[in-house]
């Protein structure tokens, strides 16, 4: 199997329902973030967010559940996800939280033509553990545990079941922030 019909399996594989629409959600290794990516926006919907600050794809999942049912911060859908995976209401905010930059990427979008024009300018290599804890056997001392703890300022998380959970407790007060 070549690579590309390999990236389109592995496209195939992270696409999920979440109320009623399809969403791909991918981790991207060693990926090359500049501005010209940013200009697709203006033909391909998309949103892409530094992967090591994403505790899994359920706090995606539910920052994306969130947009679609809450009240909505920014005009933007793609950028009220980057709004409501960082868990604030300041724009500006979340992007230096979670904006992507060259590295670890996860990219959300709705289908696999966006996935694969984005994976083509970014470059890198889908790979699962960018954005899950995967053989990690001591989750305390890991530094993507400890910066995503830090980011969202949780204390007395000591595993992954605990980070997710309270990631995304934060997520869900946002609402009464003001």
């Amino acid at each position: 199997m070549n690579e590309i019909t390999n990236e389109n399996e592995i496209v195939k594989k992270n696409k999920f329902k979440i109320n009623g629409e399809t969403f791909v959600i991918l981790g991207i290794k060693d990926a090359t973030i500049n501005n010209d990516v940013f200009q697709l926006n203006k033909k391909f919907e998309f949103q892409m967010l530094n992967a090591d600050c994403i505790a899994t794809i359920e706090h995606i999942k539910h920052s994306i559940l969130q947009t679609m049912t809450k009240k909505n911060i920014s005009n933007n859908f793609w950028v009220e996800i980057l709004v409501r995976a960082s868990a604030t209401r300041q724009i500006s905010t979340a992007i230096k939280l979670l904006g992507a930059k060259s590295g670890n990427v996860c990219l959300i979008c709705k289908d696999e033509e966006t996935a694969e024009v984005i994976i083509d300018k970014i470059g890198g290599n889908i790979q699962k553990d960018v954005v899950e804890f995967l053989n990690v056997s001591d989750n305390v001392n890991d530094e993507k545990f400890k910066n995503i703890v830090s980011i969202y300022g949780l204390k007395n998380v000591y595993t992954v079941d605990d980070l997710i959970k309270r990631v995304i407790e934060e997520i869900a007060i946002v609402e009464c922030k003001v």
